[in-house]
């Protein structure tokens, strides 16, 4: 009866192990997928902090082109105070500058325009930064919430696997019990048999 108590329990522990093994399988899995996913949001990152750069560049040869117009400018209204003197003689080509300056303050007013478009989109980028690194925060969480189960989880099959093996180890003492028990009998048995023979 012990013997077969023991080979219950045993097989409800071989039960337990494939349910627990079937779990970590389904753990595994699931981290495989957090990976993937962690992967393809720092593939998003690195082309987010490219597109970055390359607006930053961008608008530094904004700045650059700007400060050159700048200085033409002020170039452009030395003239003109140097013009206005002479006006009699340069009319003509205050006309061609005042042209000039138009399409000068023109392209400036366009450039502003994208230099607002340009820092609109640097701002929704940041935000969407903020949103991802957010993201990014509660995957590792979860991530070490995971790491922690399995170690709970193999802890729990080392502490059933010492268990199995005191469990085999004492039905092998049971067994050479046994063993010994019935060389016992069959000889007690012999030695009745021959003692029946002598009487």
């Amino acid at each position: 009866t012990f013997l077969f108590v023991c080979n219950t329990f045993l097989s409800v522990c071989n039960i337990f192990l494939s349910v627990c093994n079937t779990f970590l399988s389904v753990c595994n899995t699931f981290l495989s997928v957090c990976n993937t996913f962690l992967f393809v949001c720092n593939t998003f990152l690195s082309v987010c902090n490219t597109f970055l750069s390359v607006c930053n560049t961008f608008l530094f040869v904004c700045n650059t082109f700007l400060s050159v117009c700048n200085i033409f400018l002020f170039v452009c209204n030395t003239i003109l105070s140097v013009c206005n003197t002479f006006l009699s003689v340069c009319n003509t080509f205050l006309s061609v500058c005042n042209t000039f300056l138009f399409v000068c303050n023109t392209f400036l007013s366009v450039c502003n325009t994208f230099l607002f478009v340009c820092n609109t989109f640097l701002s929704v980028c940041n935000i969407f930064l903020f949103v991802c690194n957010t993201i990014l925060s509660v995957c590792n969480t979860f991530l070490f919430v995971c790491n922690t189960f399995l170690f709970v989880c193999n802890t729990f099959l080392f502490v059933c696997n010492t268990f199995l093996f005191v469990c085999n180890t004492f039905l092998f003492v049971c067994n050479t019990f046994l063993s010994v028990c019935n060389t016992f009998l069959f000889v007690c048995n012999t030695f009745l048999s021959v003692c029946n023979i002598f009487l």
